[in-house]
């Protein structure tokens, strides 16, 4: 049943009946359901993930939307009783860019070259930061609230965060070739919940690790690659993205990123498990900061 704390009532949130719908797609958070009849994409959370996060990202969705970036339109915030989520535009015949790299890998070079190019334009868009919140104050946020953080990496954290930049211009917040789809003729961003402000490296350094550390099964789950691919694909994408060469230039870059990787693992892991941060995480993650 829905929690008690939940913010949800008749005027937020509209129930939907999922017999109408076909289960199409799931995630690390939620679902997908497509109506059977009308051009509609329903995306329910998965149980525990609280009303106020689902409006959070319906409003995210919809500011993005109205700022002009190309991403299906949200339509409203909708519950099948249990769980939350929002519908939007359903992109008929649409497919990932991960989709179409898995079915046909001759696409993998010119895709990923695509990725590279959409998100340096994406990385180059002023954002509203009047209805958008902060990236590094996301994170700051995080770990102020979260109880499992230890008061040693609260403070590491806290140091990194002020002393690394913010900037007006625009982050997915979970970069990756899963959320980039196409229908032939458009090419739109999905999965918008995170889209924030920001310095690029939070979103590269997240790009990093789904194709460097992400564990295989997860890998094969939410990109259909195989581990040699997914490298494959960081190699390409860096290359282009930073317009650079050379293996010591490539690990200059990655030693640049290590750090907003490591400040964002706990968070990602609290986002798609509710997992608490253990202590070998927490030291791993000072470690990293420690080093930079």
């Amino acid at each position: 049943m829905m929690q008690e704390n939940s913010v949800m009532n008749e005027d937020l949130y509209q129930r939907i009946n999922l017999e109408d719908y076909v289960r199409t797609g799931e995630g690390a958070t939620a679902v997908a359901y497509t109506h059977r009849a009308e051009p509609r994409l329903a995306k329910l959370y998965n149980k525990g993930f609280e009303a106020d996060e689902a409006l959070r990202d319906f409003r995210i969705a919809r500011a993005v939307f109205e700022m002009g970036l190309p991403s299906p339109e949200p339509y409203r915030l909708v519950t099948d009783g249990e769980r939350l989520g929002a519908e939007y535009e359903l992109i008929a015949g649409k497919k990932s860019f991960s989709r179409l790299i898995a079915d046909d890998p001759s696409l993998m070079r010119p895709l990923t070259l695509r990725f590279a190019l959409l998100s340096k334009e994406l990385h180059a868009m002023k954002a509203d930061t009047s209805a958008l919140p902060s990236f590094r104050e996301m994170m700051r946020e995080f770990y102020r609230n979260e109880a499992s953080a230890p008061d040693y990496l609260r403070d590491c954290v806290f140091a990194f965060l002020d002393s690394v930049p913010d900037a007006p211009t625009c982050l997915h917040g979970d970069l990756q070739t899963g959320n980039i789809i196409t229908d032939g003729r458009r090419e739109l961003w999905i999965d918008l919940g995170l889209f924030s402000y920001g310095v690029p490296e939070w979103d590269i350094a997240q790009l990093w690790v789904f194709t460097n550390r992400l564990d295989e099964e997860k890998q094969e789950l939410l990109f259909h690659l195989d581990r040699p691919r997914m490298l494959e694909h960081w190699d390409i994408f860096v290359r282009a993205y930073y317009g650079i060469d050379t293996p010591e230039q490539i690990d200059a870059v990655v030693k640049r990123l290590l750090p907003y990787a490591a400040v964002r693992i706990p968070f990602m892991l609290h986002i798609a498990y509710r997992t608490p941060i253990s202590e070998g995480l927490a030291k791993f993650v000072t470690g990293i900061i420690g080093q930079s």
